[in-house]
């Protein structure tokens, strides 16, 4: 029994360049925001720990668009076999009934052949060309940067009275362009988008051509493109998500190595007042394991504590973010979409100190000034 079957060409043809700018501009947008995924040259410290995860996720994720890539074009090859196929049997009925008409009529000169099919296109397709994502400004760097050379001086006598290094052991690892995260986030978020755009493309055209198209051929390409408009929907709602992490968690970061750079040098540059004297907590600290009035000592001692209980947290903190970052970037297509919960990216306050002129010395005497306000 021979298998029911209809085709619209003019529709098989149209779709045909659908897919074919459906193709470039998929690859287009894509090739623009992949380019973007990686941290900038030279990036070091804590921030370079990413660096593993975002050629992973820019090699997953420029190997599956490819592989996107490799179905539609299978998929025209699959619609230009149909309409050959189609304009042949087409031809081959036409001249067959051109000749008979002919004998009929007792004229050679009719000559048989289809007429062109025309182009009918999907009008429902979306070619948008999806910005590109600047970097921001880069300024925590310079402010961590700073914040080092301010009180890097302390170091070595600190550890030998304290045990800590400020500079090395709270703020070294920090100098980065924090900020390029962020922007990374967003360019992963275009790509999510530019792979629902890509679905719906494909959804929506193949069942727009499928009402127009019946048999097997027509069975077999809407399940091919109907499964890769599936797959790569599910990547969209996967990105979606690894984006808002990362751009959340990069808005985080940045605030938490402004905290640590500014609140460290600030407690550390902090005038106290004890025994006449007005000196930066960096300089009282090196008193401690020296007889000292009782309460002069309780106030540096809690000053030095304080410091390092708040660096502590707020350095578990960015190793904490960073840790969700890297697991949200480990996404691949298929796998379930990462989940944080509001609060794991709640980002605090800004840690406020005195930006003025700090001055130091003995009485109403001045020996030594500072301004903690340069460094930002």
């Amino acid at each position: 029994m021979a298998e029911k079957l209809s085709v619209d060409l003019a529709s098989v043809n149209g779709f045909s360049l659908d897919l074919r700018d459906l193709a470039a501009n998929f690859s287009s947008n894509g090739s623009n925001q992949l380019s973007g995924l990686l941290l900038p040259h030279g990036a070091s410290g804590l921030a370079a720990t990413l660096n593993p995860a975002l050629e992973r996720l820019h090699g997953t994720l420029s190997s599956a668009q490819q592989r996107d890539i490799d179905i539609v074009n299978n998929l025209l090859t699959g619609l230009s076999t149909v309409a050959d196929t189609y304009r042949a049997t087409d031809d081959a009925n036409a001249n067959s009934l051109a000749a008979q008409t002919a004998a009929l009529q007792g004229n050679a000169e009719i000559s048989g052949g289809s007429a062109p099919a025309g182009i009918t296109r999907y009008s429902g397709l979306q070619l948008p060309t999806l910005p590109t994502v600047e970097d921001e400004r880069f300024v925590i760097r310079q402010v961590v940067t700073s914040a080092i050379d301010l009180i890097s001086a302390y170091d070595d006598p600190w550890s030998r009275v304290i045990g800590i290094k400020p500079a090395a052991d709270y703020l070294t690892q920090l100098v980065s362009d924090w900020e390029a995260l962020r922007a990374i986030g967003k360019r992963i978020g275009f790509l999510g988008i530019n792979d629902f755009v890509t679905a719906q493309n494909l959804s929506g055209g193949t069942g727009w051509l499928r009402a127009v198209w019946t048999g097997s051929a027509a069975e077999s390409f809407g399940s091919t493109a109907g499964g890769l408009a599936q797959s790569v929907g599910a990547r969209s709602n996967g990105l979606e998500a690894v984006a808002k992490i990362v751009e959340k968690g990069g808005a985080l970061l940045e605030r938490l190595v402004y905290n640590q750079a500014i609140g460290i040098s600030g407690a550390i540059t902090k005038p106290i007042e004890a025994l006449g004297f007005t000196m930066p907590l960096g300089v009282w600290a090196l008193r401690l394991k020296d007889p000292m009035d009782g309460s002069a000592k309780a106030q540096i001692q809690s000053a030095v504590d304080s410091l390092r209980q708040t660096a502590e947290s707020t350095k578990t903190a960015i190793t904490t973010t960073i840790d969700q970052i890297s697991k949200a970037l480990d996404y691949s297509p298929g796998q379930a979409a990462p989940t944080n919960g509001a609060a794991d990216f709640e980002i605090p306050a800004k840690v406020v100190v005195d930006m003025g002129t700090l001055r130091y010395g003995f009485g109403n005497n001045v020996w030594f000034e500072s301004i903690i306000g340069s460094i930002t």
